[in-house]
């Protein structure tokens, strides 16, 4: 039996992993800038501006310097190695979204794996009614990736999307997040009905005409379907719902239109606010706006929880995705783990008791536990609570 520290086993592992290393295969590899973060006590300091010529140039790196972390740039570049930004050339970048359960509000408090669920739903309903909807993108176009962690990242590497500007970026992001809508504007066009064929009018309007036609349970399918995403909704919100709804389903019938009593400007923007929260992308801003920004590289292992960083190649591949065993590559080899005391009521301990990685499930207790080898090193990424480890053979 030998006794490592969880750090020591860590980059024997991964230095294990990355002798073996089969590079996933991406757009302008010699276009783009790449990052790393080492094994170092105490440092998460990333090592940057590397250019690489070839696949197995890469696979020699990484076999020799063992990172934690890889990442790569969303940017090509002319001169990718050159320390200063202003040196290295942008031609262009691919269009980013990232989908973190740390930016979802209903996600926060869950275990860890209902928060990889819940970034999976957004990721889907940011593909399904966004990108492919109201921007037209096919499903062919798209890159879609497990970050190795909470969440998802969606990469779009067309030709013609590469030269956007960052405030086009910027202007995509708050268009998905429904930052700065006009709500008089998108009023007047659901009562005019004009373009409520498309983007957010049609979301709205067809959520208020579905929301007439449940009458008389109106109220309680609304909080239903705020319920069912985890969007939070007051009940003053659900009565300027139901209110709105009514009235436009009355105007559209002809026949009782002058009897029709008026809804106040004020309950129909409180409506409107509500549903534009309950449709909006639950992206990080900041990273599809950033036109030179680092995200971690597909077939990498994360750094902290030792999953897979792996590409999905469709939507349904999206669809039938359980990172929890899907993106466990890490040795079942059994070992014992040494756990340090700890408060159970602390927020990740609580995220991950009773979670089930592999064919493992989680439930922490002090002292010497065993379990497989990939599970002690998601727990020692995530909370640090494994002072050493014991190898059995």
């Amino acid at each position: 039996m030998r006794v490592v520290k969880p750090e020591t086993l860590l980059r024997v592992l991964y230095r294990k992993y990355y002798e073996r290393f089969k590079p996933e295969r991406i757009e302008g590899l010699k276009a783009r800038e790449w990052a790393y973060i080492p094994f170092s006590e105490g440092s998460e300091t990333m090592v940057r501006h590397i250019g690489v010529r070839s696949y197995d140039e890469l696979r020699r790196l990484l076999a020799e310097r063992v990172p934690k972390s890889v990442y790569y740039s969303t940017a090509y570049y002319v001169n990718p190695s050159a320390s200063k930004m202003e040196e290295k050339g942008w031609i262009g970048a691919d269009l980013v979204f990232d989908i973190d359960a740390d930016h979802i509000p209903w996600a926060r408090n869950k275990r860890y794996d209902e928060m990889l669920e819940i970034a999976k739903k957004e990721m889907i309903h940011l593909i399904e009614n966004f990108i492919m909807e109201d921007f037209g993108f096919s499903e062919r176009s798209l890159k879609i990736t497990f970050s190795g962690g909470r969440g998802y990242h969606l990469k779009i590497t067309e030709y013609e999307i590469r030269r956007l500007s960052a405030s086009a970026r910027k202007e995509i992001a708050d268009y998905l997040y429904g930052s700065d809508i006009d709500l008089d504007m998108l009023i007047s066009h659901i009562e005019s009905g004009v373009y409520t064929d498309f983007g957010w009018p049609k979301r709205i309007y067809s959520f208020l005409e579905e929301a007439y036609k449940k009458y008389p349970n109106t109220r309680d399918w609304i909080s239903k379907r705020f319920k069912e995403r985890g969007v939070e909704i007051s009940e003053d919100e659900v009565k300027a719902i139901e209110t709105y709804a009514n009235y436009l389903g009355l105007k559209a019938l002809s026949s009782v239109r002058g009897s029709i009593k008026s809804v106040p400007r004020g309950e129909k923007r409180k409506a409107v606010e509500a549903l534009v929260r309950l449709f909006r992308v639950e992206i990080d801003k900041v990273v599809t706006g950033d036109s030179k920004r680092l995200i971690r590289y597909p077939s990498s292992l994360h750094g902290k929880t030792g999953l897979y960083v792996k590409s999905l190649r469709s939507l349904d591949d999206l669809h039938e995705f359980n990172p929890l065993e899907d993106a466990v590559v890490l040795p079942s080899t059994e070992v014992r783990v040494l756990i340090k005391s700890f408060d159970r009521s602390s927020p990740m301990v609580r995220a991950i008791n009773g979670v089930r990685i592999g064919e493992y499930e989680i439930e922490l207790s002090e002292g010497v536990m065993s379990m497989p080898l990939y599970a002690a090193v998601f727990i020692y990424g995530l909370t640090r609570l494994i002072s050493s480890v014991m190898i059995l053979s």
